[in-house]
């Protein structure tokens, strides 16, 4: 693969020494490129016996990460796309991962699911990403301890090693990146690897567009290499190369990205539009053009010091890492320089562009800089306190990464026992399945239609806006699915604690109830956002509330809870008028009141419950907390039946 010239161009580099001056070639660019050009030193036996026993125990690891069900609304919308492709209905969201859905349907028939596909696609690449960080390492030419240290400290990362049991396409695409990423660097020394290389860039593109970004580096540099090579006879053979890298890695992105597009419904019209729904959601909800987001400057310790979100642990290696770049700095590794390069303009998009609240997932495509930082870091203090003992540096160095590592799986093995149960999304539909019929109606609010239309196929499914539901006549015998906790005492709640992986995902679906319709009930005006503490959920009113209650033929009860704050206690009075009759008025002398009221409802229409209260506070203004709102009374539960005749 390497001409004798570049073995020997290396060789006489490396034993004439420092140039005049006392400047180590290492950081001089020319330098580095020569050794580009030859291939990293061969691994001892020893040396290839950790790299595998080391592969061989990330490899199982993984198997502990392995969710037992879908759980976020993407995993849902890629298992969709495995079973029916259309980006255009959101099956997948845009744009698409075509390449991620394809690798998903090859290994379709070997699993029971369109989940356990996808999953089964991330896990192989979670399982190489230990052995493809350790020769990206190589490649930059970092040392053996050093690049294996960084490949156990990025493979137990806690948003790496619990994404890679998920059916997200970060870990295959981050995989494939960096694999692309190892074969551009070959490049510089293979016409054979160049072009694999560009092949590659153009698989992970079409698993994730951004890792586009990631290779950027990695090809430039060997492309120069390559312009640049003293042995080289055919500059017109180098054009040829770069413009064939360039052909290959081109056509496979627009093969994909045309085949996504020609593959969905009104083609190439709803594939267009549909990323451009999604585009101009990033510039204005997710990115620093929108006004609401958090400003820049508070993101820059989620995005560049903490993205793993293990809290304190992060920060050991963040300090680790800034050591290894003073580190490089001072002994000019241009290796490190390069890392840099690959990784730090998708840390900054990520920063400018993507959901803050989904930091943890995002920074799996570049927490690799973190621990070949942090690695080279620990080099750098084994070396500063340990220069009168041979081989102690190196023995500091794997003390502290191992430990540190060792933190991450203490940190994380609680978050993972959590995801190996039914997550809340897919527990409600199976006990929905299982307590409805065939043909059975049931609503399901937006944010739970895809799980609903994935697994309830046999339920008639109406989508359900909170805040303009259909009539339903026979809402008793009618259930919904919703988001979150409700007021309804017959909800069936499925819930999932909020400890460490609370801190890994977006924070959304840990909690999820089943109710009959005629509980939901229509909060209109005078109400403010539904609370909850993890145990129950309220709502709070002003002076009046109004709520919209279903039809129910016959006789029917409504039952509330209510409670007002302490300070009104004794002074302040409550009327509930339904339908705009007063059915109940009293003075509220205790701090919870329960009311059971039996009324006739009108057929064939909402029913409209207010209530009042003659007392409120504020207590921002009354000095007894941070709280701006007039509060009148606490609604805690609802419950609307029919009365059995």
């Amino acid at each position: 693969m390497n001409g004798d010239h570049e073995r020997e161009e290396d060789a006489a580099e490396v034993s004439a020494g420092p140039r005049a001056g006392g400047l180590s070639t290492r950081f001089s660019t020319p330098g580095f490129l020569a050794k580009l050009r030859s291939a990293p030193d061969p691994l001892s036996p020893r040396q290839r016996a950790v790299l595998w026993c080391a592969a061989v125990v990330v490899a199982l690891s993984r198997l502990l990460a392995r969710s037992a069900t879908l759980w976020d609304w993407d995993e849902v919308q890629f298992a969709m796309g495995v079973r029916e492709f259309d980006v255009a209905l959101h099956h997948p969201h845009p744009p698409g991962f075509p390449l991620f859905i394809a690798a998903a349907r090859m290994v379709r028939f070997l699993t029971a699911s369109d989940f356990r596909a996808l999953q089964l696609v991330t896990l192989i690449g979670a399982i190489a990403l230990f052995p493809l960080v350790a020769a990206l390492a190589r490649e930059l030419r970092l040392s053996f301890g050093t690049a294996i240290l960084a490949a156990l400290l990025f493979s137990f990362f806690p948003n790496v090693w619990f994404y890679g049991g998920t059916a997200f396409s970060d870990i295959s695409a981050t995989a494939v990146a960096i694999a692309a990423c190892i074969f551009l660097l070959r490049g510089s020394r293979s016409r054979r690897d160049y072009l694999v290389g560009a092949f590659l860039l153009g698989v992970a593109t079409g698993f994730r567009t951004q890792s586009l970004l990631i290779g950027c580096a990695p090809a430039l540099t060997a492309t120069i290499a390559r312009f640049t090579d003293p042995a080289s006879r055919s500059v017109k053979g180098r054009f040829r190369d770069l413009a064939l890298a360039c052909l290959i890695g081109g056509s496979v992105i627009a093969v994909s990205y045309g085949g996504a597009a020609w593959a969905s419904s009104d083609p190439p019209f709803g594939f267009l539009n549909a990323c451009a729904g999604v585009s101009k959601w990033v510039r204005t909800v997710d990115s620093y053009l929108n006004p609401e987001r958090a400003p820049l400057g508070k993101l820059w310790g989620e995005f560049f010091v903490r993205p793993m979100r293990a809290r304190r642990i992060d920060i050991v290696v963040f300090v680790l890492a800034l050591i290894g770049i003073g580190a490089s700095v001072v002994r000019r590794n241009a290796g490190v320089l390069l890392a840099l390069l690959t990784f730090v303009p998708f840390i900054a998009l990520s920063w400018l562009l993507l959901d803050r609240w989904s930091v943890a997932r995002y920074s799996v495509a570049y927490v690799a800089l973190h621990a070949l930082l942090a690695a080279e870091g620990a080099g750098a203090v084994g070396r500063m306190f340990a220069r009168w003992r041979h081989g102690l540096p190196a023995v500091l160095q794997a003390v502290m990464m191992i430990a540190v590592t060792t933190d991450y799986v203490v940190w994380t093995l609680p978050a993972l026992r959590e995801v190996r149960s039914a997550a809340p999304t897919e527990a409600a539909m199976l006990w929905i399945e299982s307590h409805t019929g065939n043909g059975a109606r049931v609503l399901a609010a937006e944010n739970m239609a895809p799980f609903a239309i994935g697994d309830l196929t046999s339920r008639r499914l109406s989508l359900l806006d909170p805040q303009h539901p259909p009539l339903v006549p026979d809402a008793e015998s009618v259930w919904c699915v919703t988001e979150g906790r409700t007021l309804s005492p017959r909800a069936r709640n499925f819930v999932r604690p909020r400890g460490r992986i609370w801190e890994l995902v977006r924070q959304r679906y840990f909690e999820v109830s089943v109710l009959p319709a005629s509980d939901l009930g229509v909060f209109a005006a005078g109400w403010y956002g539904p609370e909850d503490d993890q145990v129950s959920a309220w709502r709070w009113m002003g002076r009046r509330g109004v709520i919209l209650l279903q039809p129910i033929e016959g006789r029917a009860r409504l039952t509330l809870a209510l409670s007002p704050p302490s300070e009104l206690i004794g002074r302040a009075t409550m009327q509930i008028r339904f339908n705009g009759v007063v059915v109940d008025r009293l003075l509220i002398s205790r701090e919870s009141v329960s009311r059971v009221i039996d009324v006739t409802p009108k057929p064939g229409a909402f029913n409209e419950v207010e209530i009042t209260t003659d007392r409120i506070i504020n207590p921002q203004q009354e000095h007894i907390l941070d709280d701006a709102r007039d509060l009148g009374l606490q609604l805690h539960s609802l419950t609307w039946s029919a009365i059995p005749r």
